[in-house]
């Protein structure tokens, strides 16, 4: 019994998410943008009022679950900042098209940025720490590499280009340089 109530209800959530993201792309047009950013939030709702119907006293009796739930729930919001961060980034680059100075100072930013966002992951799955670098790489590291790209590929000029390429490797010889101490450190 409790299965067909799953069944039910993840086919439930399912055609009321795709009802509403029919809903707004009739309203705005398809492709929707930004859903990932805006339309998850729904999604992810769904799922947890879902599972809090579903669950909802296991939950309510053991502290345990509630906490692992609320650690799974501040790391999905957090891996959900690179849909904003990056964006916005490669949006001010797009800006400053006509300012090849700006978007050089524009350059050095995405190095602090993708620092921030994998301490940010790092903290956010402290409790999992052997699935920190899955997360990490996964996540920021394709992010990061995205936009870098996407960066180069728009630049307007070639000490643009050169700064994101020199500034990709140094972060990438920092990676390298921690997981060599992380190693040593097993």
């Amino acid at each position: 019994e409790r299965k067909v109530w799953l069944y039910i209800m993840s086919a439930g959530i399912s055609a009321v998410y795709t009802g509403f993201y029919f809903a707004v792309a009739l309203a705005v047009g398809f492709p929707v943008p930004f859903s990932y950013l805006t339309l998850d939030m729904v999604w992810i709702s769904l799922i947890v009022g879902g599972l809090w119907i579903y669950i909802g006293p296991t939950c309510r009796a053991s502290a345990t679950v509630r906490q692992c739930l609320k650690k799974h729930a501040i790391f999905i919001y957090a891996a959900s900042s690179l849909a904003v961060v990056y964006p916005l980034f490669y949006y001010a680059f797009l800006c400053a098209r006509e300012y090849a100075s700006v978007q050089l100072l524009l350059t050095f930013a995405l190095p602090i940025i993708k620092m921030m966002e994998k301490l940010l992951l790092y903290r956010t799955t402290a409790h999992a720490s052997d699935l920190q670098p899955v997360f990490i790489a996964f996540n920021v590291d394709v992010f990061n590499a995205l936009f870098v790209s996407s960066c180069m590929r728009n630049s307007t000029s070639m000490s643009v280009t050169t700064t994101l390429m020199m500034a990709d490797f140094v972060g990438a010889c920092a990676a390298l340089y921690g997981l060599q101490n992380t190693i040593v450190h097993i």
